[in-house]
């Protein structure tokens, strides 16, 4: 059975393709809270240092995709997935078969810890960009990379 992420506020993707959907889309409490929210129950007994509400999302993302987690914040008109370093098998099947009907959406990737900024590569940001074709984008861009 397709869990659909469109409705919720954050969805993230664990290394074995597994999704948790956290929050509304529409409700008032925010994506760095939902996220986490996810932290702590998916993470009970590993101190992730410096996360806290008043992080940036950038940051927090970072954080859970140094775990291995591809985390997908939703705006309504928008979303943005960011992509850990690797993906599994299990999470790329688990992208290729999402539904998130016509919405645009954007990749960060590479994740860069600089002091108080995150640095990130993008696809599909400022353009008009499907699920498929971003993923499509990046795995083209992954393949260069090893090149």
């Amino acid at each position: 059975m397709e869990k659909s992420i469109i409705n919720s506020k954050v969805s993230i993707i664990d290394e074995n393709g597994q999704i948790y959907l956290i929050g509304r889309v529409n409700e008032k409490n925010s994506h760095v809270k939902c996220m986490l929210a996810y932290a702590n129950y998916k993470y009970p007994g590993i101190v992730i240092d410096k996360l806290y509400e008043g992080n940036s999302r950038d940051r927090i993302a970072l954080a859970l995709g140094q775990l291995g987690d591809i985390i997908y914040l939703n705006d309504n008109s928008f979303g943005i997935f960011y992509f850990p370093d690797n993906i599994t098998n299990e999470q790329l099947e688990t992208l290729l078969n999402l539904n998130l009907e016509k919405q645009n959406v954007g990749i960060f990737y590479n994740l860069k810890d600089i002091g108080k900024s995150v640095f990130f590569k993008t696809i599909g940001v400022s353009s008009d960009c499907n699920l498929n074709e971003a993923i499509s984008e990046f795995l083209d861009k992954k393949k260069t990379k090893r090149k």
